[in-house]
């Protein structure tokens, strides 16, 4: 996973729903890694971010 967390190693992750037009060059200042992945693909996210995405899939089908 990328930025992947090592086991009892705390770390915060940050994950938004939006919908672009296009996907394109993002410059990170703060944080080491970004990931653009459609919602019906599977990242490569722990349990509990998918947890939530399959809950933001139950009201955002297309």
């Amino acid at each position: 996973m990328p930025g992947g967390k090592v086991e009892g190693e705390e770390s915060r992750r940050f994950n938004f729903a939006v919908g672009v037009e296009k996907s394109g060059p993002v410059r990170l200042s703060e944080h080491d890694s970004h990931l653009w992945v459609p919602l019906d693909e599977q990242p490569p996210v722990t349990d509990a971010v998918e947890e939530i995405l399959r809950i933001h899939r139950r009201f955002h089908q297309a």
